[in-house]
């Protein structure tokens, strides 16, 4: 008797054609990703901010290496935030991508300057230079950290824009406290020398 069942079931089963049926999404093909454009050059951050995302997400991410943008006549803001804010709208109105950019500041406790608030810390590093390196930097904070104590207390802040047919949107996300120390690590995110010493 089951063996019969077994055979009527291997049967229809062979028959059957089935069927298909498709889904559209919203706003988007289901066979097609989203653009979004990172504002940046810069590989250390275009990593950083694309790691903050789920990976099943149907986004393709974009650097600025990957499209071509003249941003010659980009005019960056008064301060990290502004700054931000400007550039997910220029790299936007540009190239038609829905984008975003980042800016971010350092604020140390014993830092004479700016209400404790490094603006810019290549700058400070080597003044000579249109961008200090990694290796500058550190240095640099290692030296001014030893030389008002050892330590400091510190703390990031991010600004967040992103810019799409809609406008733009902003933010700030006050990073968690740190100390930094003139002890350095060996491993830190290449383009980000200060995470060394925190």
């Amino acid at each position: 008797f089951l063996e019969r069942i077994k055979i009527q079931q291997r049967n229809w089963i062979g028959m059957s054609e089935g069927s298909e049926i498709v889904f559209p999404l919203k706003g988007a093909s289901a066979k097609e990703s989203k653009k979004i454009l990172i504002g940046t050059r810069n590989e250390a951050k275009f990593k950083m901010l694309t790691e903050c995302f789920p990976k099943d997400l149907a986004i393709t991410f974009l650097s600025l290496n990957d499209v071509e943008v003249d941003d010659s006549s980009l005019v960056e803001g008064q301060d990290f935030q502004e700054n931000a804010k400007k550039k997910a709208e220029f790299y936007f109105k540009a190239t038609g991508i829905p984008t975003i950019s980042t800016d971010h500041i350092l604020w140390l406790a014993k830092w004479p300057k700016d209400n404790g608030y490094m603006i810019h810390l290549r700058k400070e590093a080597n003044p000579l230079s249109e961008r200090a390196t990694d290796e500058e930097c550190a240095a640099f904070l290692k030296t001014w950290v030893t030389s008002v104590g050892g330590e400091c207390p510190a703390h990031f802040e991010y600004a967040i824009a992103f810019a799409d047919e809609r406008g733009s949107q902003n933010f700030v996300s006050y990073q968690r406290k740190y100390t930094l120390q003139a002890v350095q690590s060996k491993t830190f995110w290449e383009g980000y020398p200060t995470e060394s010493l925190l």
